[in-house]
């Protein structure tokens, strides 16, 4: 062999050499014999503990977690002064907060660490991540170990005594209405049965949510009603009410409870209370209940719009321990941490499913069969009523919802009475709305002039 074949071999196994220790570089440095500092904000210190600091600590006893406890920030405004008056390692974020922080490069991207780590992401219930990944504009800022969802709960025994089919996971709100009104087409006298019970406006939220309708546009300035969609949607939702008698949201559920309702939608929390009623209530009898997926679009199949992510974990930007504060946020979003989350769900359900296979002896799979929607043109305010329709946006200001349902549950019982047909209510929802609309803005720009420096 030649001196300069030789050479050539040389200069590319040392080429390759210096390629591998390039590559195998850590995106982060190891812990200095896994010891370790963080801040972690989370709703309280007890809370903390219970939920994940135990568990965290067993694993890593040398890591020192403090707690920011979140309890006192009310308001965004006042969690933004939190996180700088304490600049924490990991924050827990809301949906709305997460895309903001994540949106204004406050978070630091996991996309390098999870490759290089293999952190495990195939476990997560489809659309979960691709939905943090939108947030993020691409990039993944943030994990998180549960979400929230909807089904439909429905008597079985009810639906055999009267001989109508029983529901099945993917249906239209078509197809729904439908097996609602054979429940109420047999209602005479003393027997008060009913399909699906809900408010008038709950049930036009949900089939507008279904059909990604719009209260506002994008901006939050301008109302979005006056449209064929909700037309068809109000439609739908009086004449599936239209007979029923009157009452308050709070207690619809009641009257599932007590036989006499078909069908409801509900969160996870209301397997535990099927179970629990009877136990404080001796004139409950158990339901022979299950449950199937919420009503789908037809045009998107595999979605639902009831997807929320309930809290998203991140690590700061500009933190110092970041390490560390990997450590956490993958400790709490692995299998082990979902082992735990999976034994006693109440109001939101683990990201991943391996082990949560049944919930008070029902098959979790709707929970987990429909991704969250695509769609990224609104998403929920918290604490109003825009979280509860699910249509505010960041842009909307939040004393406009309160105003805004009186009116609509005004207008949909005028519908309902036929003193107002399906186009006259868009007109009025559109125009009235728009004057709450604006009002909610100039009154939002006073508090804020009034606030300022």
């Amino acid at each position: 062999m030649s001196k300069r074949w030789r050479l050539g071999i040389l200069l590319l196994s040392m080429l390759s050499v210096l390629t591998g220790c390039f590559l195998e570089k850590p995106v982060l440095d190891p812990l200095d014999e896994n010891k370790g500092k963080i801040k972690v904000t989370y709703y309280g210190e007890e809370s903390f503990y219970r939920d994940y600091g135990s568990y965290f600590n067993v694993k890593f006893p040398n890591i020192e977690v403090e707690i920011i406890s979140t309890a006192v920030a009310d308001t965004a405004a006042d969690m933004e002064k939190l996180l700088d008056k304490h600049k924490p390692d990991v924050v827990l974020l809301s949906e709305h907060m997460f895309e903001s922080y994540a949106q204004q490069g406050k978070l630091y991207a996991l996309d390098d660490i999870i490759a290089q780590e293999k952190f495990d992401m195939e476990g997560y219930m489809p659309g979960v991540i691709d939905m943090i990944r939108t947030k993020g504009r691409g990039k993944l800022y943030g994990l998180t170990p549960y979400f929230y969802n909807q089904v439909i709960y429905y008597n079985r025994d009810l639906f055999q005594a009267y001989n109508i089919e029983l529901p099945r996971n993917k249906m239209s709100w078509q197809e729904v209405l439908s097996l609602s009104k054979r429940f109420d087409d047999m209602r005479t006298g003393n027997n008060e049965i009913y399909g699906l019970y809900q408010s008038p406006s709950e049930l036009l939220i949900n089939i507008a949510s279904t059909s990604s309708l719009q209260v506002v546009d994008a901006k939050g300035e301008k109302m979005r009603i006056r449209s064929d969609g909700w037309k068809q949607a109000i439609r739908m939702a009086t004449d599936a009410v239209r007979n029923y008698p009157p009452g308050q949201l709070e207690g619809m559920n009641n009257l599932f409870l007590q036989g006499k309702a078909a069908m409801v939608m509900d969160g996870p929390w209301f397997a535990k209370e099927l179970r629990h009623a009877p136990l404080r209530d001796k004139k409950l009898s158990s339901i022979n209940w299950d449950i199937v997926t919420v009503p789908i679009d037809l045009a998107r199949p595999d979605e639902s719009s009831k997807v929320r992510l309930s809290e998203i974990f991140a690590v700061m930007a500009d933190s110092a321990n970041k390490r560390a504060a990997w450590e956490f946020v993958q400790f709490v979003n692995g299998s082990s941490m979902e082992k735990v989350a999976s034994r006693n769900p109440i109001s939101t359900l683990p990201t991943r499913n391996q082990f949560f296979k049944e919930l008070e002896g029902r098959s979790t799979e709707p929970y987990y069969m429909l991704k969250p929607k695509s769609s990224t043109e609104s998403s929920p305010v918290e604490g109003s009523l825009g979280f509860w329709v699910g249509y505010g946006n960041k842009h909307v200001p939040e004393d406009f919802y309160s105003p805004f349902s009186e009116l609509l549950d005004k207008t949909l019982q005028a519908v309902m009475q036929r003193e107002m047909t399906p186009d006259e209510a868009v007109n009025e929802l559109e125009a009235k709305g728009q004057q709450m609309l604006n009002k909610a803005h100039t009154e939002e720009r006073e508090k804020k002039e009034q606030t300022s420096p």
